[in-house]
């Protein structure tokens, strides 16, 4: 592709493209401030090339009025309600007027190049489209995003996220998908793909995007000296956790059914529906030996040799990351999924009777049926889906191999449990997906 000029700090005006700075806010008054105040006269852009929008999901916060009385150049859109991430984002993509648009989490604030570091990574070739942010804790002692993977099942992950910042990472690279929280796209793009699939209404409707645009010829790359600082889950960590693993569990379904290529999906999607039952059985920490008339084999012992993966050192590092990510309750689960497991005979006793009480009282976390919620919607969403896909699919530019490097961590289990993550490998060597990757050029 022919290159276009790049724009320099301090550059005139007149070169740099016009941007839409979307902000979607729902019952986020206590970010709006800093957020808004960090994209004001401190930017490195010109005021005159960008539009700020603050689109609000249906709050009851006051935030509308906090925004008219203290930023009133912003432009404010108001739903009626939460339309979620997806297509409140849409809303906003839609009524605003720049070449690009940045969407930008209410729960952020922004360096000064923040925009101009952005607009300098789009502005490379042209089928980069597209470029997202490094991301930050809000203090800039940890990363939040410095590029994204996914498995083969469609599942996204924050490479590193949690892990100290140590600086680097000052270099554009490309990525499968740039992060929602901080990203810039071109607008026509976008709305040419559809924006954010409204089908998603939160969680991994990024990771789809991206894919969608390798799929279809674009190019996504991670601006490495555009930086964000993000409060993490500050506006979505009192959702709870069944819902969220519903959006999980079910985008991460809908993505695959769109982007990939009919041979790789006839592979893909069985071991995916097999997994997600399995994750459900094991999440439900029921006993399955009031079910089994066969006399079963007894459990191998947890092996916590120095060659085995699973060490101390592994289990503590998944608890703080359980902790710090999802909360207690979910850590708790997990606790007692791997009790369940027998991984520790010490605690044998103590699990039989967790079992039984299960049992006995339909004692069952929520969250363990949200897969089985996600195929009920999968089902309900079909035929829009395959209408999507059909006209991804016939627009196509990039086989499935040409993308698969972008993946990153294609066979990261995304449940914690070694029992999990012996069935998925198992399903990956018998329906062949291990040779799928072996044979990416």
């Amino acid at each position: 592709m022919r290159g276009k000029s790049i724009p320099e700090a301090g550059s005139s005006s007149q070169v740099l493209p016009t941007v839409s700075v979307v902000v979607l806010n729902h019952n986020g008054r206590q970010f709006l401030g800093e957020c808004f105040r960090s994209l004001g006269q401190g930017l490195n852009y010109p005021q005159e090339k960008m539009e700020l929008i603050m689109v609000d999901n249906g709050s009851s916060d006051g935030s509308t009025e906090y925004m008219k009385a203290n930023f009133p150049q912003v432009k404010v859109i108001s739903n009626p309600r939460n339309l979620g991430f997806a297509r409140g984002n849409n809303v906003g993509a839609e009524q605003a007027g720049g070449e690009y648009v940045a969407f930008l989490n209410n729960d952020t604030r922004v360096h000064p190049d923040w925009l101009i570091e952005l607009v300098r990574s789009v502005s490379k070739n042209e089928d980069v489209i597209c470029a997202g942010s490094k991301i930050l804790s809000w203090d800039g002692k940890r990363i939040d995003f410095i590029g994204g993977a996914m498995n083969f099942h469609g599942m996204g992950f924050q490479i590193d996220y949690g892990e100290e910042y140590k600086g680097g990472h000052e270099e554009d690279k490309e990525i499968l998908f740039a992060c929602g929280a901080s990203m810039l796209i071109r607008r026509d793009i976008f709305l040419d793909c559809g924006g954010f699939d409204e089908h998603f209404f939160a969680y991994y409707e990024d990771v789809d995007l991206g894919w969608q645009l390798w799929v279809l010829g674009y190019r996504v790359l991670f601006a490495a000296k555009s930086i964000a600082y993000h409060r993490h889950h500050g506006t979505t960590q009192h959702a709870p956790e069944a819902r969220r693993r519903l959006l999980r569990e079910r985008n991460a379904l809908y993505s695959i059914i769109k982007n990939y290529e009919a041979e790789t999906l006839d592979q893909v999607l069985p071991v995916a529906l097999l997994l997600l039952l399995k994750r459900l059985y094991l999440e439900s920490g029921v006993d399955p030996s009031p079910y089994r008339l066969e006399p079963q084999p007894v459990a191998p012992s947890l092996d916590l040799t120095p060659s085995s993966p699973y060490t101390p050192g592994y289990y503590w590092r998944e608890i703080w990351r359980t902790m710090r990510e999802d909360g207690l309750g979910p850590l708790c689960r997990k606790i007692r999924a791997e009790m369940q497991r027998g991984s520790y005979s010490l605690l044998a006793p103590i699990r039989r009777a967790i079992a039984q009480r299960l049992v006995r009282d339909e004692i069952i976390p929520q969250s363990a049926f949200s897969p089985v919620i996600a195929v009920s919607d999968l089902i309900q969403h079909y035929p829009t889906l395959l209408e999507e896909r059909e006209r991804i699919q016939a627009l196509r530019q990039r086989s499935d191999r040409e993308i698969f490097r972008l993946f990153g961590l294609p066979f990261q289990a995304s449940y914690f449990n070694r029992q999990y993550e012996d069935a998925q490998r198992r399903l990956v060597q018998a329906f062949g997906l291990d040779q799928l990757w072996e044979r990416d050029p």
